[in-house]
């Protein structure tokens, strides 16, 4: 199973990665009125970074950026099984759907144009995080119950073995004795 932490925080931690300081400012803004922890990274490579040091609970990534792109941090995101199943919402200027249907390709989990309006920015990150919570939770239960699963198998395994060590024995004996191997039934032999 991944290393994915078993809840999220309390106070969330919400990477923005953005090469515009006052795009970042502003979501930051937003991000600490909804009571989250805002982090900052100003390129695609020091998000990716901060990512992987951080692992934050949310990743905000601006699509267009001088080094390296938010699709192709997303797809980094995305390969790494520390931070696969990381909310990403993807933000941007442009005004083309191709944008957005390519940051789903990548492994978007939500997409919001710049400027965000702040409150439905807030509400955005709040359902995705419920969400990630719900998620984190399902994986949970579902590796608990493949790991009850394979207890079970290696339970009933252990004891059909061991159920048939006796019945082997049993079966050989009423084999011989239908068979009358030790003369007819009533033979003292057979007790």
């Amino acid at each position: 199973m991944p290393a994915d932490r078993s809840s999220l925080a309390e106070k969330p931690t919400i990477l923005i990665v953005d090469d515009d300081p006052v795009q970042r400012a502003l979501v930051s803004q937003a991000i600490e009125q909804a009571g989250m922890i805002p982090e900052e990274a100003g390129s695609g490579t020091e998000g990716i970074a901060k990512v992987r040091e951080l692992h934050p609970d949310l990743v905000i990534l601006d699509v267009i950026m001088p080094d390296i792109d938010g699709f192709a941090v997303c797809e980094a995101i995305r390969r790494d099984p520390q931070t696969a199943h990381m909310p990403v919402l993807m933000m941007t200027g442009l005004d083309a759907t191709d944008a957005i249907e390519r940051a789903f390709e990548v492994g978007a989990t939500a997409f919001l144009t710049k400027p965000p309006h702040t409150g439905l920015l807030r509400y955005h990150l709040k359902y995705m995080l419920r969400t990630a919570r719900m998620e984190i939770d399902l994986r949970t239960s579902m590796h608990a119950a493949q790991e009850a699963s394979v207890a079970k198998f290696q339970f009933l395994a252990n004891m059909g073995h061991e159920l048939r060590t006796p019945l082997n024995a049993i079966l050989g004996f009423t084999e011989i004795m239908i068979g009358e191997h030790l003369g007819p039934m009533g033979v003292p032999r057979y007790r």
